[in-house]
């Protein structure tokens, strides 16, 4: 994202309409969906963010689902609930956010997590909390749902 992302203006050369590009989720922000259609067929094609954490939770959330659904197959990620062993906070809160956590002992145990760029929390984490926006904290000991991976 930024100055020299020719994405955008590339795909739309070719022909490309651009469904989406830029998005309120973190991380993942700089996300682009486009589709082009040739005849009877049509392709969608993702501009996926460059940081790995980013890279992986935009995959999980939105591409794994549409490949899924142009498949024909019914695709429901796989959640469970259970309570968070530890209070989780943030800044900002302007975006949807997914944070890498574990599950251990029927706890949600958020992992130390400094960013999209963070691989280290990724490789260690077996669950993502999905942070609503506008929601600056979330209390020890409440339930939530997490999506498994």
């Amino acid at each position: 994202m930024g100055e020299l992302d020719f994405v955008p203006a590339v795909l739309q050369e070719c022909g490309a309409e651009i469904l989406f590009h830029k998005l309120g989720i973190k991380p993942g922000k700089p996300t682009l969906l486009a589709r082009r259609e040739r005849g009877a067929q049509q392709a969608y094609i993702f501009g996926l963010p460059g940081n790995p954490v980013s890279t992986f939770v935009v995959f999980e959330v939105l591409v794994r689902p549409l490949l899924n659904r142009l498949l024909g197959l019914h695709y429901r990620p796989r959640q469970v609930a259970a309570r968070l062993a530890q209070a989780v906070k943030r800044r900002d809160a302007e975006r949807v956010e997914y944070r890498p956590v574990r599950l251990e002992g029927g706890a949600v145990h958020p992992l130390s997590y400094h960013g999209s760029s963070h691989l280290n929390a990724l490789s260690d984490a077996d669950a993502l909390l999905r942070l609503d926006a506008g929601v600056q904290r979330i209390e020890e000991g409440t339930l939530v749902n997490v999506r498994l991976l």
